[in-house]
Formats: C-alpha cells, sequence, structure tokens
C-alpha cells in the first residue's frame, strides 16, 4: 500500500509561535471516572474485507482496504505532562523531535522504566493510598498520510491493536477521541475529519489515566503504541460486525451454525444490500450457502440471520481443534459485489451441570497455564503455544492479547478463560461500598465497558470457552452489573471471576493459590465446577494439585499454573507434567504385557499412529510393533512382548511408546517406561 497511502513526518516551517489557536492539554477525560471512552466505536469481532474472495490465507494487509501507519513517528516524552501549546495541529512545527517506532514500547526504548512489581501500581509507593499523581505523563506522537482516490467516498477507520494507558486521538487538529483499556486496542470513525490532501494524525499517549487503577503491575503492559496502527476503509453501506455460533444438538452430534451479518447504513436515504454467506469443511468442500436482502434505513443497522443445520458434524475440541470456514460477501442493487470476507468457526458446546462443566456435552480437564504478557510478538506467542502443545497443555487463562493469538489457540486446540483487563487490587478488595473499585458504582463503566470490549471482539473464537471478569478486584456492585451484562449478551459461554468466591456472579469456583488441603474437601462436596485460577509452578504443588484433580468423583477440573515463564525454566516440572498429561499411560500387565489406557477425553487411538519398541540397556532392539486397535477414551489395551532376544535373565528393558496425530497439528508424544 505504499503507493496508496503515503506516510511520513511532517515538517513544516512555520514557527511555533505561529500557532495560537489551539488549546493547552485537557486532562479531564483522564480524570472523570463516569468516562472510560469517547467517540470510540463499539467493539466488534476482527475481520478483514476484501474487494474479492480472499485466499483463505490472506493477511489484513494484503486487502487494498488496510493501511499501515507503523513506522517511525515524530515523538516527544513530557514527562510533567504539559505538551507545548499548538501540539495537535497540522501547522506544529516537530522537526526538532526525535522518531519512535510504532509498534514498540517506551520500556523497549528506554523512555520509562518497567515496574519491579514492588507496589501494586508503578505510581503509588508502598504503603500510599491508591490514586492518580497530580502530574500526568503524556508521550505524543506525530504522523501524517494521504488518502488514496478511491477511498474518498468510503467510510475510514483507525485502528490501533494495544497502547498502554490512554490514548487521545486528533486528526487534522480535530479530536477523533479518546480510550482507555488498550489491551484490546480500539477504532475511530475518522470519515469526517479526512481531507483529500495530506492528514496529520496526533496521538497523546498518557502512561497513567484513572484506568491505570484498573491495571495492577502484576500483568505486565508495555507503555506506548505498542500494537499495529492502521486505517481500514469499506463502502457506506457496510458488515459492521459478524455473529458465528456454531453449537450442537442436545446429543452433541449434529451441528448448528447460526451466522449474524450486522450491516450498517452510513446514507441519510434508504438502502437496499442482499447478504450471501457459504460455509465450507476444512477439505474446501461447500456444505450450505444462502443469501437475504434486507433494507436499511437512515444511518440504522440490521442484522441478517442464517441457521444451517448439519448432520454428523465434527466437532472442535482441545484434542481435535477441527474447524471450518464461513465466506461473507454483499451486493449492491446494481449487482456489484461490495465487500468479501471469511471467518473460522468450529462446532462445540460449553456447558455448566451440576457440578461439571462439560464440553461437547463431556467433562473435560483444564490443563492450563496463565500466559498475561502481551509484550511479545506473534512469532513469540505461536512457539510457546506448540511448546506448551508438546507437554499436554491444553489451556490457557489470559487478559486480551493480540487479536492473532485467538486465531492460533483455535487452530491448535487450546481452550481459552478470556480475562477482562481489570485488576485493582491495589486499591482494596473490601466489600464495603467505596472501599473497592469493584463495589464503588462510580466505576461502574469502566468495568462494564473492559468486559464487554473483550468479549465483542473476541466472540467467534471457539477456542474461547469461558469468560472471566478479572483478577483479584474485589466483588460488589461494578461486579455483579458486569456478571449481568455478559450473560445477557453471549449465553454459550460460562462467566467466572475468582474474586466472587462462591457468590452468585460466578458461574465456576475459581480460587487464587488455594490451600490445597480445604481445595481437596472441595472437590468432593462443591456443588459448581472448580477450576484454580492460579496455582505455584513447582513440582510439589502440580503433583498435588492434580492428585486432586484425579481423585474419583472429584469436582476439581484442574487448573491455571502461574506463570508460563516460570514452567518454561523448569525443564524438570515440565517432564512431570509432560509424564501427567501425556494422551495415553502405560503399565506392566499379567504375562510379559504393557497395558495402554487411551486418556483423550474425545479421541479413539486409531486416530493417532502408534507404534511401541522394546530395547535393551544398550538399545539392542528386542521386539517392535504398531497398535492398531481403536481403544476408545478411558479404556485400555494390552501388548504381548515378543522377548526371545533377551540375552540376560536379569536384564533391564525400556518400553517406549510413540504416538502422532494423523491429522492435525503434528506433534509426537513418546513415553517409556524400565522393568
Amino acid at each position: 500500500m505504499i503507493e496508496k497511502i503515503i506516510k511520513g513526518v511532517l515538517t513544516l516551517s512555520l514557527a511555533l509561535s505561529c500557532v495560537g489557536v489551539h488549546a493547552q492539554r485537557d486532562t479531564s477525560d483522564m480524570r472523570n471516572l463516569s468516562l472510560p471512552s469517547r467517540s470510540r466505536l463499539a467493539s466488534r469481532a476482527k475481520f478483514m474485507t476484501y474487494p474479492k474472495a480472499p485466499a483463505d490465507t490472506a493477511s489484513f494487509a494484503s486487502s487494498i482496504y488496510h493501511a499501515s501507519l507503523d513506522g517511525e513517528w515524530r515523538f516527544r516524552y513530557f514527562p510533567g505532562g504539559k505538551p507545548p501549546k499548538g501540539y495537535n495541529a497540522p501547522e506544529f512545527d516537530d522537526s526538532g523531535w526525535s522518531t519512535l517506532s510504532v509498534p514498540g514500547s517506551w520500556e523497549d526504548a528506554g523512555i520509562v522504566k518497567a515496574s519491579d512489581g514492588s507496589s501494586p501500581y508503578p505510581f503509588v509507593k508502598k504503603g500510599q493510598k491508591a490514586q492518580l499523581p497530580k502530574e500526568l505523563p503524556v508521550g505524543v506522537y506525530r504522523s501524517t498520510f494521504v488518502v488514496p482516490f478511491d477511498w474518498n467516498h468510503r467510510q475510514k477507520f483507525l485502528n490501533m491493536e494495544g497502547f498502554g494507558g490512554a490514548v487521545t486521538v486528533w486528526v487534522n487538529g480535530r479530536k477523533a477521541g479518546y480510550a482507555e483499556g488498550g489491551s484490546v486496542g480500539a477504532e475511530f470513525d475518522i470519515t469526517n475529519l479526512c481531507v483529500e490532501d495530506v492528514n496529520t494524525i496526533v496521538i497523546e499517549n498518557h502512561l497513567y489515566a484513572k484506568g491505570s487503577l484498573l491495571e495492577g503491575s502484576r500483568t505486565r503492559r508495555p507503555a506506548g503504541l505498542a500494537g499495529d496502527v492502521y486505517i481500514i476503509c469499506q463502502p457506506k453501506v457496510r458488515v459492521s460486525d459478524i455473529i458465528a455460533e456454531a453449537t450442537l444438538d442436545p446429543a452433541n452430534t449434529d451441528g448448528l451454525l447460526h451466522i449474524g451479518v450486522v450491516v450498517k447504513s452510513h446514507y441519510l436515504n434508504p438502502k437496499e444490500l442482499k447478504v450471501y454467506y457459504e460455509c465450507f469443511d476444512a477439505e474446501g468442500c461447500s456444505i450450505g450457502r444462502e443469501s437475504k436482502h434486507t433494507n436499511l434505513q437512515m444511518r440504522l443497522q440490521d442484522t441478517v440471520h442464517f441457521l444451517l443445520p448439519i448432520r454428523d458434524v465434527r466437532k472442535w475440541s482441545d484434542e481435535d481443534p477441527y474447524l471450518y470456514t464461513v465466506k461473507v460477501k454483499t451486493q449492491r442493487p446494481d449487482g456489484r459485489y461490495s465487500e468479501y470476507l471469511s471467518v473460522p468457526v468450529g462446532f462445540r458446546t460449553v456447558s455448566v451441570n451440576g457440578a461439571e462443566l462439560l464440553v461437547n456435552g463431556r467433562p473435560i480437564d483444564i490443563r492450563g497455564v496463565v500466559m498475561r504478557d502481551g509484550s511479545v510478538s506473534i512469532d513469540t506467542l505461536n512457539d510457546r503455544l506448540l511448546r506448551l502443545k508438546k507437554i499436554g497443555m491444553n489451556a490457557i487463562l489470559t487478559q486480551p492479547m493480540m487479536p492473532e493469538f485467538y486465531g492460533l489457540c483455535d487452530r491448535y486446540g487450546f481452550y481459552v478463560f478470556d480475562q477482562a483487563s481489570v485488576e485493582s487490587t491495589g486499591a482494596g478488595e473490601s466489600l464495603t461500598k467505596g472501599r473497592s473499585l469493584g463495589n464503588d458504582p462510580m466505576w461502574v463503566s469502566s468495568f462494564v465497558e473492559r468486559a464487554e470490549n473483550m468479549m465483542q471482539r473476541d466472540k467467534i473464537h471457539p477456542s474461547v470457552v469461558a469468560w472471566s471478569l478479572g483478577y483479584r478486584s474485589g466483588n460488589g456492585y461494578n461486579m455483579y452489573k458486569s456478571y449481568l451484562n455478559l450473560k445477557a449478551k453471549d449465553r454459550t459461554r460460562p462467566v467466572c471471576y475468582g474474586g466472587a468466591g462462591i457468590e452468585w456472579n460466578t458461574d465456576l469456583y475459581c480460587p487464587v493459590n488455594p490451600d490445597l488441603d480445604k481445595l481437596g474437601g472441595w472437590g468432593a462436596v462443591g456443588d459448581v465446577p472448580c477450576v484454580i485460577e492460579e496455582y505455584r509452578a513447582d513440582i510439589p504443588t502440580f503433583d498435588r494439585v492434580w492428585d486432586i484433580v484425579e481423585r474419583p468423583a472429584s469436582k476439581v477440573q484442574g487448573g491455571f499454573m502461574f506463570d508460563f515463564d516460570a514452567l518454561d525454566r523448569d525443564k524438570m516440572l515440565k517432564g512431570v507434567v509432560f509424564l501427567r498429561f501425556a494422551p495415553v499411560s502405560i503399565s506392566l500387565g499379567g504375562n510379559e504385557s504393557v497395558v495402554i489406557t487411551n486418556r483423550c477425553r474425545f479421541l479413539n487411538l486409531d486416530r493417532f499412529h502408534v507404534t511401541w519398541r522394546l530395547t535393551n540397556e544398550a538399545g539392542k532392539k528386542i521386539s517392535e510393533g504398531e497398535l492398531k486397535e481403536s481403544v476408545a477414551p478411558g479404556e485400555s489395551t494390552e501388548i504381548r512382548m515378543v522377548k526371545e532376544k533377551r540375552t540376560l535373565p536379569n536384564e533391564k528393558l525400556i518400553f517406549m511408546l510413540t504416538l502422532q496425530k494423523k491429522d492435525g497439528l503434528e506433534t509426537v508424544s513418546r513415553i517409556t517406561m524400565e522393568f
């Protein structure tokens, strides 16, 4: 898009003293408790539109309707929070400013120091009251762009995929909006602010705002514009959101696909649009299609609904993350197609039945790890997920990550507990009104908006199996309202919150670092499912937790080890985890046999290539073979070993079993046993 979007640094010869019409920085938005955002668009599912049917692997950046603003921006940091007069004006002379790469964090650039975690908030000293400082530091970014000619009669939206603190956005000296809670990104409609010539964009990135009190130091949140910044354009009658609910019938056999295409008109007069959809399986075969007309009144929106029943649908789970693809296109009355888009869908159900958390009607184990570091690249996240999969992990607890992360979890088969960016334990956890942010009604808008923004953005991902209201922020009015809002808008997933204990505003009991003696008692008598929100990453704690989980009729269904880094650097712990979470277990049977037990929840062993090999201590092969039986989940089979080549009567033997899935993610599991 270089030839279509000209982005550069604005350097003009006008002196700063000539600028007198623009006001000084206004900090009222940053301190207004009832205003979490201004002119920020409602969060929506992440998708990109194209002028023709895209390839299944098409990236956002490959669309001619996408223009990246990443790169070098003019930048200056003002620790006292007082940028010069006219800093947001197009004619401002920024030639004396330095440059800073976007995306990029201020910590990596040496502008600010990373929090050491010694206090709940980096701006509050230990023992002091949690409140904003008098001076609010700000970094000001400035750049320019030119709108392509063929974008002039289309809607233009500025997207920011991740930022610290809060942002105020200006386009050509006019305010586009204000936003906090940057882990889910923010989107602004800048259509009416753009001109046909060079456009100036200024982003004030406030290091702290009142929303910072909801972002405790336990989770690393990089300062600065840490995510991609880009502009997309869409027609004036456009797809504004998409709903994709792929569920199962009560017998968990047949699928029902519900597609809701939300279309919005920006015209003052009525408009007509025809909406098409088609569903494909992973092999590219079409399994259903339909089209419908909709008539849109002045600047209103409508949702076009489609339903598709599918017999014997292939279900999505952590063990078999099978994805279908839904493709949507829209057509104008003159016959021309205006937008194409596609989204992956996975058919599965998540439900709570008594004291059991079920996926596709079966109880599951949450073999999880906490992964809240949103400062790493998508390549690093991909590598981490693959390493977790290889040792048998199947679940992630995270606060909102970059959108691509959830696509990887869909593909690899991870159960994601998506947690709102709410963490205010440093401001108190008391249930007394006003003694915690979670029970102070002045903060209700911020609590509700953060949880809903997360839900609306990530709702189409089958990997997301539960919403979490936040981390250790007390309980009370704001958490009650947030819970009710999520339950009203998404009835397909449970909502949980560790800070609720066993109050009514959580569907799961999610203790943080629980007393394991007491947890064992809960496992025997609890009346709701228990998933541990956090437990320590060490071998004794891991073994105790999973001894409780694996007790007969235990109500504890696993949990999340804190955290990925602690697990990843402990090789012995990873080995113990793998042995506990391997898809099969092996043990000695009678009459010189080995018993193989299928520990999967959904897959028979005929979905794997299973081979075995018996050697002596020196590695010399004694016998080998292949398991061809279809062993159902929870069932066992025996392998007879032929030992006529054994040379010594008391020689130690080594049995090795190797499993590799026949399709899907190619991970190899090897389990050995000496006897």
